[in-house]
């Protein structure tokens, strides 16, 4: 009777080189459902407070809202609301993780990048920052 050995666990630098990269229809889907639940965020706000903010305001407020979405969900959960509903979430490259925030960070300010929309056929230029 064989006894059957457990694999050893992963470590950081087996997934760092294990290759997670979504394809292009997950992509496309979870920036959908991440651009749907950022609206069904934000329009409820501007109404909320459409006597307090300005017209003019109303961009600030959606960038905020915008950057606050993807860089709080990602660095704190490592999923948004699409990744969560597909099962996807974000890791790095790379087995040090001491620089996580600021590789956060700069994704998503690269996710503000006015081409990035059409970056979802292909691999999307924020996923080179992780």
């Amino acid at each position: 009777m064989s006894r059957r050995i457990p694999p050893p666990p992963l470590s950081l630098t087996h997934l760092a080189q294990v290759n997670y990269s979504a394809g292009k229809t997950l992509r496309l889907t979870n920036f959908l459902l991440d651009t749907a639940a950022y609206f069904a965020f934000l329009i409820p706000c501007l109404l909320i407070f459409k006597n307090i903010i300005a017209v003019e305001n109303v961009k600030w407020l959606s960038f905020i809202l915008y950057f606050s979405y993807y860089f709080l969900f990602e660095y704190f959960i490592g999923q948004t609301l699409g990744k969560m509903l597909t099962k996807s979430r974000v890791v790095s490259t790379t087995a040090n993780n001491s620089y996580f925030f600021i590789k956060i960070f700069i994704r998503t300010l690269t996710r503000l990048t006015p081409f990035d929309v059409f970056s979802y056929l292909r691999r999307p230029w924020f996923q080179t920052m992780c």
